[in-house]
């Protein structure tokens, strides 16, 4: 596979933007960022795109990564070139990507730490959501959080969440999920609670 070659200071303010915005997420679950595709030359669909931004953003050598049927064996060898991390079995992985069309129970097997060094858990990134800023049906609570923060998702996901919330009921054991499409991200981070029709 070619790679295409991209201006390397562009590059690197294209990744510290969108490390800020995942940086600001993480203190702040719940709230919504803006990020941008990696500029592939339409190589990926523009939510394909921002997942490759965010894998060229956080993956290096030191890492693994997985990720499920619904991305091409094409992204894989992608984000190991411009990444130089490999892919590995999933409940292996420090990173995982998915996307909404997935089974969420697939992540019940992903690493959540352990009490000596519960930040060995997995991040798991999931492209596909859309988001909604009238719902105020799902809501976050814990540290970053002033009392409560409205999750603007669709209704859609409660499946989704139900999982978030059962992998991390154990904190400090759990995993940091970011949730996002082709230029919107939010993080629901393992410190947080998540409430569903007022019911936590």
């Amino acid at each position: 596979m070619s790679i295409s070659v991209f201006d390397n200071n562009k590059m690197i303010k294209y990744s510290q933007n969108i490390f800020n915005t995942m940086l600001y997420n993480m203190s702040r679950p719940g709230e919504v960022g803006s990020i941008k595709p990696y500029p592939s030359e339409n190589e990926f669909n523009l939510e394909v795109q921002s997942t490759l931004g965010i894998a060229y953003t956080l993956l290096d050598t030191e890492v693994s990564f997985y990720s499920t049927k619904s991305f091409t064996e094409k992204f894989d060898d992608y984000i190991e070139i411009i990444t130089t991390s490999k892919r590995t079995e999933l409940k292996n992985a420090d990173y995982i990507f998915m996307s909404t069309d997935d089974n969420p129970e697939l992540i019940l097997e992903a690493k959540k730490g352990n009490l000596n060094y519960p930040e060995r858990g997995a991040s798991v990134i999931i492209r596909g959501i859309e988001f909604d800023k009238n719902n105020k049906n799902i809501s976050l609570s814990g540290p970053g959080i002033k009392d409560e923060i409205h999750l603007p998702l669709k209704n859609k996901y409660n499946k989704l969440l139900l999982t978030i919330k059962k992998i991390n009921s154990e904190y400090p054991l759990g995993i940091d999920f970011f949730l996002h499409n082709k230029d919107s991200l939010t993080c629901i981070a393992r410190t947080s609670d998540i409430l569903i029709g007022g019911d936590k």
